[in-house]
């Protein structure tokens, strides 16, 4: 589908059409989607020729293709020069920096954004998932005061903090966020469960682990290994050896 979409722009241009503020976002998330640097700077070069450097969806397409290909240098130079930015600018700022694995460089953009007065969304709190991982209690501090200030939280809202907490030796608060989020009536995906199932066996809560395991089964979410993994672990930590055996075979 990117593919595609980048074929029929290199054809619009051959045949001397040029694109306009909907064209070049449509490309920017195609070269992005498929990490293609080499046509991202080439639209780069062409949207500064046209004049739609200074469009924020054209601004915010950039931000995404370069921080996609790991060139956060250039993705941060396009956000210092923007005339204006949104949330979702400094969004895909966090992604870039997340998605290469730097933990505190994206949640000093984070800070960044709260001393600008820029308040996170769900899309924030989304773009920390690939750097979820054990950190510094102050971090820690940081994305819960984060999550408790977000109007609205979607799932992947949830999932991030009960997998860090999880991540980070504290089974008790992924648990009672798990539940919390039962009982606002969010249903859990095959991501939150298996972010929960580790602070069970943590736990040794094998009546939790079991109702778990019977959602898993009741909503069809296996094959899944790293549920199943987690599935395994749990029972395993909670003793539990027949209940891992079964799942194993």
């Amino acid at each position: 589908m990117f593919g595609n979409a980048i074929v029929v722009y290199k054809r619009m241009l051959s045949d001397g059409v040029l694109g306009d503020n909907y064209t070049y976002p449509c490309v920017l998330k195609a070269c992005s989607g498929s990490i293609n640097l080499v046509v991202g700077v080439q639209t780069h070069a062409q949207i500064v020729k046209v004049g739609f450097i200074l469009n924020l969806f054209v601004g915010n397409g950039l931000i995404a293709v370069y921080g996609k290909c790991g060139y956060l240098a250039d993705a941060r130079k396009v956000l210092e020069e923007m005339p204006g930015r949104d949330v979702v600018s400094w969004n895909s700022m966090v992604a870039g920096y997340a998605q290469n694995g730097f933990l505190e460089d994206t949640l000093s953009v984070c800070r960044e954004m709260e001393l600008l007065g820029i308040k996170p969304d769900a899309g924030t709190m989304a773009s920390l998932f690939p750097i979820i991982t054990s950190t510094s209690s102050n971090n820690v501090s940081f994305m819960e005061d984060m999550f408790s200030g977000l109007t609205k939280k979607n799932l992947i809202s949830w999932n991030v903090m009960i997998s860090m907490y999880a991540n980070n030796s504290m089974p008790e608060k992924a648990v009672a966020l798990f539940l919390k989020m039962e009982l606002q009536g969010l249903e859990p995906d095959s991501i939150t469960l298996a972010s929960v199932l580790p602070a069970c066996g943590d736990l040794s809560a094998l009546y939790l682990g079991r109702r778990i395991h019977e959602l898993v089964n009741r909503r069809n979410l296996c094959p899944n290994l790293s549920l199943e993994n987690a599935l395994i672990n749990m029972y395993a930590k909670c003793g539990a050896l027949s209940y891992a055996r079964e799942v194993f075979d």
